[in-house]
């Protein structure tokens, strides 16, 4: 929790030295929770840094189906950053799929800030309608 909070204020040498220490200790005794949590804070210190590539690989296996997905009680938490980290790193179809399991989750109303997330989450993947124009002169 340490380096999550690191993230959000933007500190990412503290959150290199939290993720460092959470993550012996979790891969030594197993803790998959506490793995996800340091991760999902190092990727939003790889968005911080501008470097939302590095942030897309960090997530994606946490929050795709398979053998490293994150813990159950957290990976859910680490898709909105997911969908802006892939966005950026100009790869918004990795996440299609991802995101329609994080409407399903905001509908059971566990978390009251998921419908904004989800609303981000698709602003963040629509497809611009028609022909864009630009404000500017000639």
């Amino acid at each position: 929790m340490l380096a999550l909070a690191a993230s959000i204020e933007g500190d990412t040498t503290t959150v290199a030295g939290h993720v460092t220490a959470a993550l012996t200790t979790a891969r030594r005794h197993g803790l998959a929770q506490a793995a996800t949590v340091v991760q999902w804070a190092a990727a939003r210190a790889d968005l911080g840094r501008g470097r939302p590539l590095d942030a897309a690989d960090r997530l994606g296996p946490l929050v795709h189906p398979g053998p490293r997905r994150g813990h159950f009680a957290v990976w859910m938490l680490a898709v909105p950053c997911y969908v802006e980290a892939t966005v950026l790193a100009g790869r918004p179809d990795d996440t299609r799929t991802v995101v329609e399991e994080f409407a399903l989750w905001a509908a059971f109303g566990a978390d009251p800030q998921a419908p904004a997330q989800l609303a981000r989450c698709r602003a963040l993947l629509a497809v611009p309608e028609g022909p864009t124009r630009s404000t500017a002169g000639p």
